[in-house]
């Protein structure tokens, strides 16, 4: 029966996957971030370090240095590591699934799934962006939930008639894993810890046993930390990823107020969310009244880990990603919770659960409807534009053949572009360049979350040859003259990410808008070129046309 489960979750998760495959594109290469992964893995395979450009900066432009080294270890053995990294993450999914799902069915022998459990499995099904952040993105967010789901279940699972030691032994490594996951692991482990403590010290254990070993998890967690920050500092000479660096604010009001906005949107897009939320809230104030913890401790760590997942983006701002994507790993312990406070009246009845699903889809189905700002399929832009900026790279490998060297491009998409150009990518919002990432920056709310990194003068520093700028494809194969004036809109993304760099006097005297052509090539390349590249262009191969801009 346990192997028979274990196969039909992982089919399930294999369904779910190649559902979420179809509706998001098609692809299997993950979303742009994942491109900078690549990035790492491959050239760390090759012997060139961790660096964004190979014989470049050591800069770790990479959230997760637990995930590079497991796609790194893929590289070992393949150039084209994405489908076994589906794999994995499927496999990691379906380990966490068992393991909630075993713990919501006990020692039930003698059906497969309890409606509980199916009911528990439905509510992830339905859960839109669930699949494509642990699975198809290719991040290390399904990583980072199999080992929040884990550490959680450890922890509610431990009863008196457990070896102590082997469950210390298990969280120990545990810690370790979650500390090189993800940087808010300096907040989770320690509130791992504290819950563990809870969690034996209210089923019986000897104050001695939960004494040494809480002491000793803190060592664990102190000494991982210390190793991983001292490496940091003499690889890096930072002691956190480049990445908090670009995308973290300083202001704490400011992060404040974008993190209040993601979770109102993340209510507004996942209606049952908030009705979790409403219910969770409910059912604590009722059990307060009646103080008894020890009956309702599992019930407490799990609201106080789903809150630290809700209080995590008040701290770092949020993301700009659709789908929540740093709500998503803890996931399956918010279901977890609600189904362990659910009215048991409904749980005993398969009836009633399957009106309750029914009724659940109907609510997520009107606020689809009527929020048109969180479409089920608004994930889709984040796959396949990476497919784009992969065949850019190879087009301008292709473009600048003939060329004596490839020319540096800034980029503000730095993942699939950079993973197949030849050339010196130069990150311009800087998760892969320390001079940009620690450069001063702007606290301006108009700009967009994790894009005010943009600093003018480290730009003019730094100097691309060629600068990606607008939004707008930058090949075409049509030859049409520019007989006016083009229009660049300031108010939109780019414009104002860039703070409308392209209005300065400055920038105009030293980069030109033109269309470059290739006489061997059918196609052309429209962009901001550096008047020094310009000039070192072949004139026998390439021509090049100015086009006024206002």
């Amino acid at each position: 029966m346990l192997n028979l489960r274990i196969l039909v979750l992982f089919i399930y998760v294999v369904l779910l996957t190649v559902i979420n495959w179809f509706l998001y594109g098609q692809s299997l290469r993950g979303i742009d971030d994942a491109g900078i992964y690549f990035v790492y893995m491959r050239n760390l395979v090759h012997h060139h370090g961790f660096v964004y450009n190979i014989g470049g900066e050591h800069v770790e432009g990479f959230t997760s240095l637990l995930w590079t080294l497991v796609g790194s270890f893929i590289y070992l053995f393949t150039d084209y590591p994405e489908t076994l990294l589906v794999i994995i993450n499927m496999l990691l999914l379906t380990y966490s699934l068992f393991r909630v799902v075993r713990y919501i069915d006990g020692n039930l022998q003698d059906v497969l799934f309890s409606s509980r459990a199916l009911f528990f499995l439905f509510l992830v099904g339905i859960t839109s962006g669930f699949i494509g952040w642990t699975i198809l993105s290719l991040l290390e967010t399904g990583l980072w939930c199999f080992l929040i789901t884990n550490t959680t279940l450890q922890i509610i699972e431990y009863t008196e008639k457990q070896n102590q030691y082997r469950h210390y032994l298990v969280l120990f490594g545990l810690y370790i894993l979650l500390i090189l996951c993800r940087p808010e692991s300096i907040l989770w482990v320690p509130i791992f810890i504290v819950m563990n403590a809870m969690m034996m010290h209210f089923n019986g254990s000897k104050r001695k046993i939960v004494v040494y070993g809480t002491f000793f998890s803190l060592l664990i967690y102190v000494l991982t930390l210390l190793i991983l920050v001292a490496w940091r500092l003499y690889y890096f000479g930072y002691p956190f990823p480049n990445t908090y660096y670009a995308k973290v604010s300083s202001d704490r009001i400011d992060n404040i107020v974008y993190g209040l906005k993601y979770l109102y949107q993340a209510a507004w897009a996942k209606p049952i969310w908030l009705f979790i939320g409403i219910h969770v809230l409910y059912t604590i104030i009722r059990s307060i009244r009646k103080l008894d913890i020890q009956q309702h401790i599992v019930m407490y760590i799990l609201c106080c880990l789903v809150g630290v997942t809700m209080l995590i983006p008040l701290y770092t701002g949020g993301d700009h990603y659709v789908h929540q994507r740093f709500i998503m790993p803890s996931l399956l312990i918010m279901y977890l919770l609600w189904l362990l406070i659910f009215p048991k009246s409904i749980l005993q009845k398969p009836i009633y659960l399957f009106l309750s699903a029914i009724g659940l889809v109907l609510l997520q189905g009107v606020f689809f409807f009527i929020n048109k700002d969180a479409p089920f399929f608004s994930m889709k832009y984040d796959f396949v534009f990476p497919l784009k900026q992969y065949e850019y790279g190879n087009m301008m490998n292709r473009f600048f053949k003939q060329n004596n060297r490839l020319p540096s491009v800034g980029v503000l998409s730095a993942g699939a572009f950079a993973y197949n150009y030849r050339g010196e990518t130069i990150d311009i919002l800087g998760l892969n360049n320390t001079r940009m990432a620690h450069a001063e920056k702007s606290n301006n709310m108009n700009k967009v979350k994790n894009h005010a990194s943009f600093n003018k003068k480290v730009f003019y520093e730094l100097q691309p040859d060629l600068f990606v700028m607008l939004q707008q494809a930058i090949f075409n194969t049509t030859d049409t003259i520019a007989s006016k004036k083009i229009s660049i809109d300031t108010t939109g993304i780019f414009s104002l990410v860039f703070k409308n760099i392209h209005l300065d006097a400055d920038f105009k005297q030293q980069y030109r808008y033109c269309k470059i052509k290739n006489k061997y090539l059918p196609y052309t390349i429209q962009i901001f070129a550096h008047e020094r590249f310009i000039h070192s262009l072949d004139t026998c191969v390439y021509t090049i046309q100015t086009i006024p801009y206002e």
